[in-house]
């Protein structure tokens, strides 16, 4: 299962298709998605193996979607690192709804 997340910051949308101001697209906040994860095992059959997020629609600026990856993976690595989680996939959906980054994750 991937939890989608919202993360504190956005892109500059061309065109503001969902959500409202700055990173209020959908998803879980940070806080809330932390406690989630600390409590998981409460869910013995949910496997959280990855994140998704969606922080925005229509950018054309591939130097702010580079930008906004290498968040998202930074982040994705923070959460599963805290909560010694198996990171099995990314979804970065403001890239592209169909396109899913896989990635190899070792704790360290």
């Amino acid at each position: 299962m991937q939890l989608r997340l919202n993360p504190p910051w956005s892109l500059d949308e061309k065109v503001r298709i969902i959500g409202g101001k700055g990173g209020a697209k959908f998803g879980f906040e940070l806080p809330l998605a932390n406690r989630i994860l600390s409590r998981r095992n409460r869910w013995p059959r949910l496997d959280f193996g990855g994140f998704q997020v969606f922080n925005a629609s229509n950018v054309l600026d591939a130097g702010k979607l580079a930008d906004n990856v290498e968040k998202v993976l930074a982040l994705a690595l923070e959460l599963a690192r805290r909560h010694d989680l198996p990171l099995r996939a990314i979804d970065f959906a403001a890239v592209s709804a169909s396109h899913t980054a896989r990635v190899n994750h070792r704790s360290t």
